[in-house]
Formats: C-alpha cells, sequence, structure tokens
C-alpha cells in the first residue's frame, strides 16, 4: 500500500489516513494506480455498484486499439521479453504467436492480453526456447 495511504490508529480507536490523501478518502486497492478501472471504480460510493468497464449498448473497441493495447502492454511488462512476439486481433479474438524464454513469460503474455478491455477470448502459440540474448 503507499506509503501515503498507511492509517494512523488514535488513542480513542478511530483512524485517518495521512499525508496527501483527502478527509473519508480510503485507500486504493492495491495496484490500482495501473489499471484505469480500478481507479474508477474506487471513486464509487462505498456499497454502491460499480460500472466500470460497461460500455455503452453496441460499443465494442477495435481490433487495432485492442492490437495496440496489448502491445504497448507487453513492450512495459519487465518480465516479458516480447521481442519475437506477434499480435493478431480479429473480432476480439486475440492471437499470440512467437518465440519466449521461458513458460513463464508465455503465461505472463497470455494473461496480459486476456487483461486488455475487448479482448474477447486468447489463443496462445507461442513457444518456449532458450536463446542467446
Amino acid at each position: 500500500m503507499p506509503e501515503r495511504y498507511r492509517r494512523q490508529h488514535e488513542s480513542n480507536g478511530s483512524g485517518r489516513y495521512e499525508a496527501g490523501s483527502p478527509p473519508g478518502a480510503t485507500p486504493p486497492e492495491e495496484g490500482a494506480a495501473s489499471r484505469p478501472d480500478a481507479v474508477a471504480a474506487s471513486r464509487a460510493p462505498q456499497g454502491a455498484p460499480s460500472f466500470a468497464g460497461r460500455g455503452p449498448k453496441g460499443y465494442r473497441r477495435s481490433d487495432e486499439r485492442i492490437r495496440e493495447d496489448i502491445c504497448e502492454r507487453l513492450t512495459e511488462a519487465h518480465d516479458v521479453d516480447a521481442r519475437e512476439i506477434s499480435v493478431r486481433v480479429s473480432n476480439g479474438q486475440v492471437t499470440l504467436s512467437g518465440t519466449v524464454d521461458t513458460r513463464e513469460q508465455k503465461r505472463r503474455a497470455e494473461d496480459i492480453a486476456e487483461r486488455v478491455s475487448g479482448a474477447v477470448d486468447v489463443t496462445n502459440n507461442l513457444r518456449f526456447s532458450s536463446r542467446p540474448s
């Protein structure tokens, strides 16, 4: 949890959030800053349903936007070498192909693709093989 949300307990047992959090703020869930849907959800009043991630009727992200988002996230992932990964998207169906160094990278690349908004299904055709860096 970020330092600025560390809870301080007062003598009467109640608490407050310190250092920069607005009055009545609740700490965001772990990792929320990197997920826009979680940030939006954290703004919903406590106990109220969150509609984050639910777009207007008939809305569907374009395949190009989905592909672009996956490619950016793979590029930013510190634990996946994406240099040999190809990403194709057709009607929200994502196909990953190419090679990575380890099984963990193969699984992580699939996890990244699955979390992108608009990705309906991910087919992971990645192969792993050790290669010189």
